[in-house]
C-alpha cells in the first residue's frame, strides 16, 4: 500500500475543580464556552509526527476540534505529509450520571484526511467516549479518558500494479489517555490502537492551554 495510506494508518487544561459537564470524554478538558490550544507529538513506528490542535466546547452538549499533523518517513528526505483532522462530540449527561459523579460520556466522530497527488485516504472513527475528572492533589486535576470506536477507512489510490484502486475497511480501535491539569495548563499522554494485522499501538504526548 502506498505511502499516504501508511501515514494515515499510523497517525491518524484540566483543573481540580472541573465540572462534571466537561467533555473529557472526547479527550479535551473543556467546559461550556471554553477553548483549548495545544501541540502534540506521536511516535508511530518508522515515522516522525507532530501536530497542533484546537477545540471549543459550545454552550450545551456539542464540542468540536480541528488539527493538523505533519508526518515524515525517518529514512526519506522531503517526505512530509499533512494530515488534516477534525471532529465533533455530543455529550450524553444522563449516561454519565448513571455511571457516577464527575463522569462524562459522549458520542464521538472524527475524520482524518490526507491527499498526495492522485492518492487520497480518509479515516472516520465513530465511537463512544468515557472520561472522568479526578483530583490528583492540591491544585492538580487528573482527567483519564477512553474512546472505543469503529474505524472506517476509505482508500482511493493510483497503484502502479493495480491501477486505480478504491476500497473501504471497517476495523475496531480504541484511543485513550490521561491529562494532568495545572490551572489553565494541561499535559498528558495518549495511546491509540486499531486492531488490524501487523498494526502496533501508537503512543503520543500532548500539552496545551485552556481558556
Amino acid at each position: 500500500m502506498k505511502k499516504a495510506a501508511v501515514f494515515v494508518a499510523a497517525a491518524l487544561a484540566a483543573s481540580v475543580a472541573v465540572p462534571a459537564g466537561a467533555q473529557i470524554c472526547a479527550g479535551f478538558p473543556t467546559v461550556d464556552r471554553q477553548f483549548t490550544f495545544g501541540a502534540r507529538m506521536d511516535f508511530p513506528e518508522g515515522l516522525d509526527q507532530w501536530g497542533v490542535e484546537a477545540s471549543y466546547n459550545a454552550s450545551g452538549p456539542l464540542a468540536a476540534w480541528v488539527g493538523l499533523n505533519v508526518a515524515s518517513d525517518e529514512d526519506i528526505e522531503d517526505s512530509e505529509e499533512e494530515i488534516f483532522v477534525g471532529g465533533l462530540s455530543l455529550e450524553l449527561p444522563m449516561l454519565g450520571t448513571m455511571i457516577g459523579s464527575g463522569v462524562s460520556v459522549c458520542g464521538v466522530a472524527d475524520v482524518a484526511f490526507v491527499e498526495e497527488e492522485d492518492d487520497m485516504v480518509i479515516q472516520v472513527p465513530v465511537g463512544l467516549g468515557l472520561g472522568a475528572n479526578l483530583s490528583a492533589g492540591p491544585g492538580v486535576g487528573l482527567a483519564p479518558y477512553v474512546i472505543p470506536a469503529l474505524y472506517i477507512t476509505h482508500f482511493d489510490l493510483d497503484d502502479p500494479i493495480l491501477g486505480d484502486f478504491s476500497d473501504t475497511e471497517y476495523d475496531f480501535g480504541i484511543r485513550g489517555g490521561a491529562l494532568l491539569g495545572f490551572g489553565m495548563f494541561f499535559v498528558g499522554g495518549e495511546v491509540k490502537h486499531v486492531f488490524v494485522e501487523d498494526a502496533d499501538p501508537q503512543f503520543g504526548i500532548r500539552a496545551g492551554i485552556r481558556l
